[in-house]
């Protein structure tokens, strides 16, 4: 029955092509044939997999965050919202003609078993993932298996497997510690449920008063929900532009802007970000330092700058494509460039960032 509605919507577009515009109907009409000859040598796959499977691959090929999801599986956002989530907790993204980890959740399995971003997966169950989608890679990963998944994992030039299983997930919320009189504020993700009245509880320890100044660490940080991001600098940065949405193809441009009533006008703040700070995250990066309300230090961010919005195919299916791209106040690019930290710090400073920013603090270098 779904396969007669795919194949009566692909018809119906050819009705309207031929009576539009007939190069566009002869390249439906070799589409149309091709899906025909394939199901005919390959008559397992159903008419409606094979355009599913097409389009699939298309949107992969033109767009490293494209794919067509099923509308079951994006359920597991609204789990991931709720707090906590199964899986093995990593986000990996086609970098063709690569799988790459973008991003590994803390407390996650994919954490425990050593896995790190930028890693590239070579194979899973001993079968090469080249020539797989996205979507068979990611539905492999999140079918239960007792017996868990061995990874064949490229890291620069080595080679090495890693076994894996799923697991619970907690979403980290941010956490507030001190040192002396110097806040440090460490910021997980972006996720969590209930994160923007997490923060303010945390926010309202600070007596501007009493404390010399604030860290903010972000490393690791893979972003999550704008609107967290935006509450986040709002209480930083007053009357001013926090990021600029421009539409892709286009000079089109939503800017967000910051309200009235900065909580600390006066008080020192230093962000500490690394190679997974990513998407909104860097929204507050990019901000405080157009904005220059914080020195950043670390190492540069990831570069994920691109939004992605979910189309309707039908009741089965959503269509991710890159829309639109965030843009600093300031109007650069995020997106595969990421933010340069005003201090960039090697690799063993970086494992000792919150100490640095302490000095740099008590020293008054910010």
């Amino acid at each position: 029955m779904k396969s007669h509605f795919v194949l009566a919507t692909f018809l119906l577009l050819l009705t309207q092509a031929l009576n539009a515009n007939l190069p566009e109907a002869e390249t439906l009409t070799r589409y149309l044939k091709a899906i025909e000859h394939i199901q005919k040598y390959y008559p397992t796959f159903s008419q409606k997999q094979l355009v599913e499977k097409s389009v699939d691959t298309l949107a992969q090929s033109i767009d490293s965050h494209g794919k067509l999801i099923d509308i079951k599986a994006q359920k597991d956002l609204g789990q991931q919202l709720s707090g906590q989530f199964k899986g093995v907790g990593v986000v990996i993204g086609h970098h063709a003609p690569h799988f790459v980890i973008d991003q590994v959740l803390n407390q996650s399995p994919a954490e425990k078993s050593g896995l790190a971003a930028g890693d590239h997966i070579l194979a899973i169950n001993e079968q090469e993932t080249a020539g797989m989608t996205l979507k068979q890679l990611m539905s492999i990963l999140a079918t239960p298996d007792q017996r868990g998944f061995k990874l064949m994992v490229q890291r620069k030039k080595d080679l090495f497997d890693v076994r894996l299983n799923q697991g619970q997930i907690p979403l980290s919320q941010p956490t507030l510690k001190w040192n002396q009189n110097i806040a440090i504020l460490t910021i997980p993700s972006f996720l969590p449920k209930n994160f923007t009245a997490n923060l303010y509880k945390l926010i309202r320890q600070i007596n501007p008063q009493t404390t010399k100044g604030l860290i903010i660490d972000l490393r690791g940080n893979g972003g999550g929900l704008i609107e967290s991001g935006l509450a986040l600098c709002n209480l930083f940065i007053e009357n001013k532009t926090i990021t600029q949405v421009q539409e892709k193809g286009t000079n089109h441009t939503k800017k967000y802007l910051s309200g009235n009533g900065q909580l600390f006008p006066n008080l020192k703040i230093i962000l500490i970000v690394d190679g997974q700070t990513a998407s909104t995250a860097e929204i507050v990066v990019g901000c405080f330092k157009d904005h220059k309300r914080a020195k950043i230090i670390g190492s540069p961010t990831y570069g994920k700058g691109s939004i992605q919005s979910l189309i309707r195919i039908n009741q089965d299916w959503l269509l991710q494509l890159t829309t639109h791209h965030y843009l600093t106040p300031n109007g650069h690019s995020i997106d595969k460039k990421g933010v340069a930290p005003d201090l960039i710090l090697n690799p063993q400073e970086l494992e000792k960032a919150q100490e640095k920013a302490l000095n740099l603090i008590k020293i008054e270098d910010v």
